[in-house]
């Protein structure tokens, strides 16, 4: 009886060892990308890049965008072309970047060996600015039922020493922005698009004209305190 006992112990237990090798295969077999950056900690909702280039996607009638992962909401989207949709992706990771530049460099002018806390007030109110600008084009977008996917934002690595500096690169940098608005413009113009045209030049275009114009005048004012800049950008600060 004990023998007999012992033999059906076997049996089962060769029975069930198949079962768990097939189990562990199905998981390992179900384990993708996502779930290898999950556990490194990262987070496999953030695409890391966008291709903006506009013939990437093949095109669907009634300029309706190509099938995606995240096709957007097809019932409220009408005339919403895919190159659009991807132009203002890439302009709302501009804006997540550049805010989270500006807000590094704020934060430089707060340091009690630089101390120029208009600086650091100017610079912490354009940080705000794009911030608000990436959500607006967020809301945008949700309205006109299409689809946004967030990158991860790298600050600019760069050295601040004076704020004619940081003032300088603002303005070369907020040239390349309105650069990059201007040809989103005209992606939208070549869809026929007059509500996202219309958007983008009084929300964007016109007011960073403006921005870019209110920076060259702050350079030359600062360039005008040559034989003694410190003081001059001492008496800038204060007036910012």
């Amino acid at each position: 009886m004990y023998k007999f006992a012992v033999l059906v112990g076997v049996c089962s237990l060769l029975l069930v060892i198949p079962t768990l090798t097939w189990r562990n295969k199905a998981i390992d077999d179900s384990w993708d990308d996502d779930d290898e950056a999950w556990l490194q900690g990262d987070d496999p909702a953030v695409v890391d890049d966008i291709d903006e280039t506009p013939d990437e996607k093949p095109e669907t009638g009634d300029n309706e965008a190509a099938p995606t992962n995240n096709n957007g909401v097809s019932f409220v989207k009408q005339r919403f072309h895919y190159n659009s949709i991807m132009q203002l992706n890439g302009r709302i990771n501009d804006s997540l970047s550049t805010s989270y530049t500006y807000l590094t460099i704020a934060f430089y002018f707060d340091r009690a060996d630089v101390a120029l806390p208009g600086f650091h007030k100017f610079l912490m109110e354009a940080s705000e600015k794009e911030r608000k600008d990436a959500t607006k084009l967020m809301a945008y977008i949700n309205k006109r039922g299409g689809w946004f996917k967030l990158r991860r934002i790298v600050a600019e690595e760069k050295t601040w020493t004076t704020g004619l500096q940081v003032l300088e690169y603002m303005l070369e940098h907020e040239r390349f922005m309105n650069d990059n608005y201007l040809y989103t413009h005209k992606v939208a113009s070549e869809s026929s698009d007059g509500h996202l045209t219309d958007f983008l030049e009084g929300e964007f275009l016109e007011p960073r004209v403006e921005f870019i114009k209110k920076l060259g005048g702050y350079i030359t004012q600062l360039k005008s305190f040559s034989k003694d800049y410190n003081l001059g950008e001492y008496i800038f600060d204060e007036q910012l």
